[in-house]
């Protein structure tokens, strides 16, 4: 069973959690650069205690908007930076759609431009995320169960709507 997740950040605009061996981030709102800056100074910690290597578990949230392009480029040089720690990283868009087909299209363009050197893949739902990130971090040597990764998504999501409903 995975422990309940660990809220290392939350606000308006974004979100940052660990669920054991894998860092979660929801973006909630405005693609930000103080965002990206939050996320680089969590993973540097994070990946600080992995060294042999982690999950990056991103969350796009169906109202979040699209990055400008000073906020893409900042998201890329992340990706790029963290690249020989990453394991595997899954991005999750919630939506249908003509917006959801463009930020799947931001996000390929953000693929090409940090040219990561792990396996990446964009996804509509937790569920699908889990099931093909946890026999992706498998091949890491990272055991994850994607049943349990999945419910542990769910219960964040509404821990994080509870939090933010309160306005923590």
């Amino acid at each position: 069973m995975m422990n309940k997740p660990t809220i290392l950040h939350s606000d308006p605009d974004l979100s940052v959690a660990t669920l054991e061996h894998s860092l979660v981030c929801v973006w909630h709102g405005d693609t930000t650069t103080s965002g990206v800056s939050r996320i680089t100074r969590e993973l540097n910690m994070f990946s600080a205690s992995h060294p042999r290597g982690f999950g990056l578990i991103t969350l796009v949230e169906a109202k979040a908007s699209m990055p400008e392009t000073a906020e893409r480029n900042a998201i890329a040089e992340l990706l790029r930076s963290f690249g020989e720690k990453i394991a595997a990283s899954a991005l999750i868009f919630e939506g249908e759609g003509f917006r959801a087909a463009a930020v799947r299209s931001v996000v390929a363009g953000l693929n090409l431009l940090a040219r990561q050197p792990y396996p990446h893949k964009v996804f509509g739902t937790s569920e699908e995320a889990s099931n093909w990130l946890a026999p992706t971090l498998a091949k890491a040597e990272i055991p994850v169960n994607p049943h349990e990764l999945n419910r542990t998504l769910t219960d964040l999501r509404g821990e994080l709507s509870q939090r933010r409903g309160r306005g923590n």
